[in-house]
């Protein structure tokens, strides 16, 4: 899962202790929600600590976060997130870099909009690692879910132009979790990718062997609609995880099958699938991914996971047949 990069360059001088105390606070509501979100881990590379942050105020002096935060500025839940994130320092610290990246983000220069705009390395290492930057909303560069990425050489000649995730509003985390169904749905786009890369894809499902035969059947259409559903449930067990509950808060709508199909032994044949691990199992909860197809799970709480048992057509039911 992704990490944080928080954006230097956003740090600006604040007319006031208010327009510097509001600019933090839609700060770690974002922080707050990537992560509640399940788009980030709670990992912030930067330079400077969230924590113990000061803004500069243009008639001297410094508002401090650290003073706010433990005055009681926020709710004691997002308090608690950013006591507890995991903040390396310096930036580029504790990086797992891909092959020639590291050489790559110390070679290049990283410029946000064009290559007259900032440059910033933490807008290269986001790049580089495929990581979120967040931002102070404090200019038009840093006020949408993308920052276009221009890369020149030493010599200052441009050699590609890239896009990174960025976040600076709560506003911005629909656009980033939409952005990621897209890739993921290209991921995915046919059956042999779909058997192949769902184990990374979907980190808190795990699939019944029968699944791979059962979405043969659906159509491409329903079968997207499938992978964006599948892709909420994963959501909700990655919050699941994290919170560490003995139940799920679910983020989607399901509902179990009626007494009078699960009193029919037929039809409970017919929801019966084979578990990852081998067995058996009934699956009742299910959702809707068309007015003909549907999802059938399980709840597992040893591991805080979803088994998915079936994908396919309407299973029948005493008013469906």
């Amino acid at each position: 899962m992704s990490e944080m990069v928080f954006n230097d360059t956003s740090l600006t001088v604040f007319s006031n202790a208010d327009a510097a105390r509001g600019a933090y606070d839609q700060l770690i509501q974002t922080v707050a929600g990537l992560i509640d979100d399940g788009l980030s881990n709670p990992v912030v590379h930067t330079e400077y600590s969230l924590m113990f942050l000061e803004l500069a105020l243009s008639a001297g002096g410094v508002w401090q976060s650290y003073d706010w935060l433990e005055g009681g500025g926020v709710d004691r839940e997002v308090l608690s997130l950013i006591r507890a994130l995991d903040t390396k320092i310096p930036l580029g610290s504790s990086v797992v870099f891909g092959p020639g990246a590291e050489d790559e983000l110390i070679a290049f220069t990283y410029c946000a909009g064009s290559a007259s705009g900032p440059s910033s390395l933490a807008l290269g290492l986001a790049y580089q690692t495929d990581n979120v930057l967040i931002s102070l909303d404090t200019a038009s560069l840093w006020s949408a879910p993308s920052v276009d990425v221009v890369i020149l050489d030493d010599a200052g000649a441009q050699i590609r132009n890239a896009s990174v995730e960025h976040a600076s509003r709560v506003g911005h985390i629909p656009a980033i979790r939409e952005a990621r169904d897209e890739l993921l749905l290209r991921s995915l786009n046919d059956l042999r990718l779909f058997a192949a890369n769902r184990g990374a894809a979907f980190i808190a499902l795990r699939f019944s062997p029968d699944v791979d035969d059962q979405v043969k059947a659906i159509p491409g259409p329903q079968f997207e609609n499938a992978i964006k559903k599948l892709a909420r449930i994963n959501a909700t067990g990655l919050r699941w995880q994290k919170s560490g509950s003995p139940a799920p808060d679910y983020q989607f709508s399901w509902r179990p099958e009626s007494e009078s199909t699960m009193n029919n032994e037929a039809f409970v044949r017919a929801r019966t699938f084979r578990m990852p691990a081998g067995g058996t199992a009934v699956f009742s909860k299910h959702l809707n991914v068309s007015e003909r197809h549907r999802i059938y799970f399980l709840e597992d709480p040893a591991d805080r996971a979803f088994v998915i048992g079936y994908i396919g057509d309407h299973l029948p039911t005493t008013k469906y047949q």
